[in-house]
């Protein structure tokens, strides 16, 4: 712990403390210590003297209030947006982005080592973009309704109050005048009062240029006709192909525009309504041309998708007579741009809308040698362990859940020579390395990407081995030196 010279430091409620910021928290507040105690100080930044009050003590930590830096560090910016105190969107904007990628190498290897125990690995430098801004193309605005007047925006900080989001700097440029449009639209032409929208989803293909909106109701009108407002909205956004609501009574929504079976599991009877164009759009990442479906994930950064699939190639170093097993495989990313490379993939998802789409997607990209599955991954893993499909390489990209008990064991089961791990979460991660490498894996290469910036979330790709098989080296540092070289910039 470092001191005030020639002062014992405590912890008080009623005064300023001064405390040496030395490390982060995972969600990218600073902590100190304080007689030993950890002291968590939203704001403050690492090699930083802070004077802060205190606002809650616990046994083993306590948290407080930044009054004022005292020392301030070099990495230290002014943020930029005038929603970010009150934004729960970012958390980053007062850190230098080089000082966001070290925080997130730390958070990694920090995982892998308390949560996995995991020590001694080298954690690869984290991949970080050019041009860290514009790049959140799915959004999802929160709504409030005030008699007939609507406020749509992202949940605050650690509330529910709407912080406005017409001036976010992680959004595409056609967000806001879109997101504009259809509140305009529920404004005039939608009985808020009776059928109540909590959420406008919108998205966009980077490659394509296209916009999707979606709105999320409990129910719908008995009657709903397209109207001039939706015809306006894609008339005035040229690049708008579609404006879909969804709903959880199947039976309102099924009266209703053109009914689509969403494909959604979070709720049995969720249904997707076309109201205007179509309920998807296009996108294109590694050459590999994708359909994504309204309700289906696809990742939130398609220019460090690229980075991505890049990543995940070199670690698999496919061969022509390999099978690949992927599993939460959504439309398709990686399988699809790794079919052309293997004899044949496998790939399950549980959301019905996304394996439809990868099947397209596969047709459409001429590829014959992949098959998709809907259902859950430890429902269908038993099933490939008790016919003959024994896969090389298993690859799996699963929510920020991680994987249950029964789907690792599953993997265990089947042995392929390699795993691939794709994960949004470190902690989950780590847990789930535990597990795997308790058995008969090693870890060979751990490569975070930051697919978040401004945020303190991280993306990871780790390369694991059967213990004692023979590995070559991938080629993991030739694809980062390749993405890296490409430009980053809102096209």
């Amino acid at each position: 712990m470092e001191r005030i010279p020639g002062k014992e430091q405590k912890i008080s409620g009623s005064r300023r403390s001064a405390v040496m910021i030395d490390s982060y928290s995972h969600v990218g507040e600073g902590v100190g210590r304080i007689n030993g105690k950890a002291v968590f100080i939203p704001d403050a930044l690492r090699g930083e003297l802070v004077s802060f009050k205190l606002i809650e003590e616990k046994k083993s930590y306590a948290r407080g209030q930044l009054i004022e830096v005292l020392t301030p560090s070099a990495e230290r910016l002014t943020p930029p947006c005038p929603s970010y105190r009150e934004c729960g969107g970012c958390q980053l904007q007062q850190m230098s982005y080089q000082e966001q990628l070290h925080f997130k190498g730390d958070q990694v290897r920090a995982s892998l080592e308390r949560i996995g125990g995991l020590h001694g690995l080298t954690v690869q430098p984290v991949l970080g973009m050019e041009y860290a801004e514009g790049y959140r193309h799915t959004a999802r605005f929160h709504l409030s309704l005030n008699s007939r007047q609507i406020r749509a925006g992202f949940h605050g900080l650690k509330s529910h109050s709407l912080a406005d989001a017409s001036c976010c700097r992680l959004l595409p440029p056609e967000f806001p005048r879109l997101l504009a449009m259809v509140v305009e639209l529920l404004e005039q032409s939608w009985d808020l009062q009776r059928y109540p929208v909590s959420e406008i989803v919108l998205r966009k293909g980077l490659k394509s240029g296209e916009l999707l909106a979606v709105l999320h109701a409990d129910r719908l009108p008995p009657e709903l006709a397209p109207s001039q407002l939706i015809t306006g909205i894609c008339r005035s956004v040229p690049r708008c192909v579609g404006v879909a609501a969804v709903a959880k009574s199947r039976t309102s929504a099924a009266n209703n525009g053109r009914h689509r079976r969403s494909g959604q599991t979070n709720s049995q009877d969720r249904d997707l309504i076309v109201l205007y164009g179509r309920d998807y759009y296009l996108e294109e990442v590694c050459g590999t041309r994708f359909r994504v479906p309204a309700a289906a994930f696809f990742q939130n950064n398609p220019r460090q998708a690229e980075a991505l699939v890049q990543i995940v190639r070199s670690c698999c170093r496919p061969r022509k007579d390999d099978t690949l097993l992927d599993l939460y495989c959504g439309v398709g990313l990686f399988s699809l741009n790794l079919a052309q490379a293997v004899s044949y993939i496998y790939g399950i998802e549980e959301k019905e809308a996304a394996t439809e789409a990868a099947g397209e997607n596969s047709l459409n990209n001429g590829i014959k040698n992949a098959s998709f599955h809907t259902g859950k991954v430890e429902k269908l893993l038993p099933q490939l362990r008790n016919g003959t499909f024994r896969p090389d390489t298993v690859l799996l990209d699963p929510p920020r859940t991680g994987c249950s008990a029964e789907a690792l064991q599953g993997i265990l089961q089947l042995a392929p020579q390699k795993i691939i791990y794709v994960s949004c979460n470190p902690a989950t991660l780590a847990r789930d390395l535990r597990r795997l490498t308790a058995e008969i894996y090693q870890v060979d290469l751990v490569q975070p990407v930051d697919m978040f910036p401004q945020t303190f979330h991280v993306e990871c790709v780790v390369l694991m081995s059967r213990s004692g098989a023979t590995q070559t080296s991938t080629d993991t540092t030739h694809a980062i030196a390749v993405q890296e070289a490409e430009p980053h910039g809102e096209g």
